[in-house]
């Protein structure tokens, strides 16, 4: 069972050992993704990591290794803890490569990666987080890592708009303020159903790549039942890019649907999800 989420993004600038004379420039970047990852192990250390990527629909399991040597440095990477059990992969797409080394900064034990095509809609992004939430998905489908009801961290990679101008990587956009604007203040208010909202076009004009993890959570959430606490919230805009960090926590019981009348208590929640 899916019992909290952290969102991060995917830079490689996150691996100190690969941005040279940029490290103080990127610290306060990093040490914010280290320190939700060590929240999110110290509250359960098996984790599933979903993210848009052209090479899914596919599943990168917790015994593989990677290398990103592809980025200028041979800083390897496990998904897993423990000996290594396969030789490292070069070709390692890049949420698994960024899910790993997440895993061995925040200590957690074993991370998943489930790729999913980074066009998959609106609905379909639901509909998968959805199913995660009862573990049923089938392509990619997690293994059994999560097996006896052991509790899962979901880790959401992707990030906002590549086009705040500056040093960003693409021409700078007049939306790219309003898209990441919106999308922080669903993730500081908790608030799954403005995560569905964001569109494939406006996401794709941004080159956004975090919108189908974000709206697999929103599908976890919706589904869930539960009451989800906004532990931290936290959005960057480095380099031009924009970043969103997040740590959701699920309550343990559904929410009630509506006090009984007369009671005119509040305190619940509408079932479906809600983050708070």
């Amino acid at each position: 069972m899916i019992v909290a989420a952290a969102v991060l993004p995917t830079p490689p600038l996150l691996v100190p050992e690969l941005v040279g004379g940029a490290v103080r420039r990127t610290a306060e970047l990093r040490a914010t993704c280290v320190s939700i990852a060590a929240g999110l192990a110290g509250i359960t250390p098996i984790w599933w990591a979903v993210a848009g990527d052209p090479a899914g629909p596919r599943t990168v399991p917790a015994a593989a290794r990677g290398t990103f040597a592809s980025y200028g440095v041979d800083v390897p990477v496990s998904l897993g803890r423990g000996p290594a059990a396969t030789p490292a992969d070069p070709m390692l797409p890049l949420p698994a490569l960024v899910a790993g080394w997440l895993r061995a900064a925040g200590g957690a034990e074993a991370v998943e990666t489930l790729l999913l095509p980074p066009d998959l809609g609106q609905e379909g992004s639901r509909a998968f987080g959805a199913d995660l939430w009862h573990g049923r998905p089938t392509t990619p489908a997690p293994s059994a890592l999560a097996a006896a009801d052991r509790p899962v961290g979901l880790v959401v990679l992707g990030d906002g708009s590549i086009r705040h101008g500056g040093d960003s990587p693409a021409p700078p956009h007049p939306a790219a303020a309003a898209f990441d604007d919106t999308v922080a203040a669903a993730f500081a208010a908790g608030d799954h159903e403005a995560l569905l909202r964001v569109t494939p076009r406006a996401a794709d004009e941004q080159h956004a790549t975090g919108r189908v993890g974000w709206q697999v959570l929103a599908g976890v959430v919706a589904e869930s039942g539960r009451r989800w606490r906004v532990l931290e919230s936290h959005a960057d805009r480095a380099l031009g890019v924009g970043y969103h960090m997040a740590l959701w926590s699920a309550e343990a019981r559904p929410a009630r649907s509506s006090p009984p009348p007369g009671t005119g208590g509040g305190g619940g929640e509408p079932a479906g999800g809600h983050a708070s």
